[in-house]
Order: structure tokens, then C-alpha cells, then sequence
């Protein structure tokens, strides 16, 4: 199925216009500058969403916060997840579980929030699934971000990643769910542990 037929058959289920919405995604993960968070990010995240042994409380709550979670991605702002979520609260305004969605999608604020429900551990855990990926995914994954910051100089980049990176590995466990825990904790840390060595100044 493609991405384009998941998101007709999701709108159908709250009666939403599918093309006006597509429209709305195809525009704002289209948008230059987009290395990582575009389209294919978030059919990732589906096909993640769909492999996984969870029963999540609400299905159709976690697909709509996939599919607006990145809708605004601008590296000089620091607003991305609220302004995502208001872009959601607009375009599902007749949805009963609209402000479930717009929370599901705060949640994806991985350093500044804790996740208070099952589902939000969930998206969270999706969301961060790239860390434990292969290495070569991993790469990929990481030449992306550094596209999309490119406007940043490359010592500032290096320490402003490299502290980001760290915040995860100081976690307890980086994943939410013992799900997520036995298929990519272990994986994750080593990808990250090996994208803060690379980031490091070389030595004279």
C-alpha cells in the first residue's frame, strides 16, 4: 500500500477530506531543506508502527500523530513539535481524538518531555527507532541531519550534536517499552557511542 492510499484510508476513518490533507503533508515534507524528516520518514515510521507486538490503546491516534509529527521541521527553531501540533489540531477540528493526537505529537519532543501514557511511549519509541537501525542506516541517517543543519558551522554542529547524543546515552534505558529495549537499546547506544567518536576533533 502506498503512503498516499494509508492516508486516504486513515481519513476516511474521521470523515476527513484525504486529498485536502495529502495536499497539506505532501507540501510541508516536500519543502527544500528536508534531508531526513520528509515523506519517507514517516512511511518508516508506519512500516515500524505495523511490525511491532504491541496492542496500542489507540491505533488510529498514533498514525494520525505519525503522519503530522514533523509537518513543521525548521533547524532555527526550537518550536517544531507545538507548531506540528497545532497544524493538527486544524486540519483534524472535527475529530473526537484530535487533542490525543496533539499530545502524541508533544511527546516527540525527546528532550524536553516524558511520555505519560502508553501510547506516547509508543510514538516515542517509533520515532527513535532509526537509532538502533544498522550502522550503515545509521549513517545515512546521520549525514541527513547534518544536511539539514548545514547552515551551521561544523565545530558548532559537532558539540551541539555531540550533547544531544549524550543526553540519550545518560538515560537509563533510551526506549520506553521492553519491546523496543530488546530489539534496538542495544544496537542504539553502539550506533550513538560510534556518531560521538566521529564528532570528536581530531587529534593533533
Amino acid at each position: 500500500m502506498t503512503l498516499e492510499r494509508r492516508w486516504t484510508e486513515l481519513s476516511s476513518k474521521a470523515d476527513l477530506d484525504a486529498e485536502k490533507g495529502w495536499a497539506l503533508l505532501a507540501h510541508h515534507y516536500g519543502e527544500a531543506g528536508r534531508h531526513w524528516h520528509t515523506l519517507s520518514h514517516i512511511e518508516d515510521c508506519l512500516t515500524v508502527f505495523d511490525s511491532i507486538e504491541i496492542i496500542p490503546d489507540n491505533a488510529t491516534n498514533i498514525e494520525f500523530a505519525l503522519f503530522f509529527h514533523d509537518i513543521i521541521y525548521d533547524t532555527h527553531q526550537s518550536d517544531n513539535e507545538e507548531r506540528s501540533a497545532e497544524v493538527a489540531l486544524s486540519f483534524l477540528s472535527c475529530f473526537d481524538g484530535k487533542e490525543e493526537v496533539a499530545d502524541l505529537i508533544l511527546a516527540t519532543k525527546h528532550t524536553h518531555t516524558e511520555p505519560k501514557n502508553n501510547d506516547e511511549k509508543l510514538i516515542v519509541d517509533i520515532d527513535l527507532s532509526i537509532l538502533g537501525s544498522s550502522p550503515d542506516r545509521y549513517s545515512e541517517y546521520s549525514r541527513a541531519i547534518r544536511q539539514e543543519y548545514q547552515w551551521v558551522p561544523e565545530s558548532d554542529y559537532r558539540k551541539g550534536r555531540t550533547r544531544l547524543l549524550r543526553l540519550f546515552l545518560d538515560r537509563p534505558k533510551i526506549y520506553n517499552t521492553s519491546f523496543f529495549q530488546n530489539w534496538f537499546e542495544s544496537r542504539a547506544r553502539e550506533n550513538i557511542t560510534f556518531e560521538i567518536e566521529t564528532l570528536q576533533p581530531a587529534k593533533p
